[in-house]
């Protein structure tokens, strides 16, 4: 395999996974809209697509929000079925589902 085909074979690849990313966007933002959250809910699923994940301090932080009104769109979220938890008590992060 030359240099030139070798770049045409990487490129192709490229354009795939593009593809992939801008369908899975795509698709969450419809579901996200059809589920009608708020402004900040968005914010914190962006928040989760851009850095993987989301805590209940970086929450807190973002929005100036006690730990109980973090919790409440925490909990909104998990039950609209668009994050799930995962760690435990003190290391628990949220993940778009």
């Amino acid at each position: 395999m030359d240099i030139t085909e070798w770049l045409e074979y990487f490129t192709y690849g490229v354009a795939l996974q593009i593809e992939k990313v801008k369908e899975r966007f795509l698709s969450l933002s419809s579901d996200l809209k059809r589920k009608r959250l708020t402004e900040r809910q968005m914010r914190i699923v962006e928040r989760i697509n851009n850095y993987g994940y989301i805590t209940n301090k970086t929450i807190r932080e973002m929005f100036n929000l006690s730990d109980e009104g973090a919790l409440n769109e925490i909990k909104k979220l998990l039950s609209l079925g668009v994050i799930r938890s995962e760690g435990g008590w003190r290391n628990i992060r949220y993940l778009l589902a």
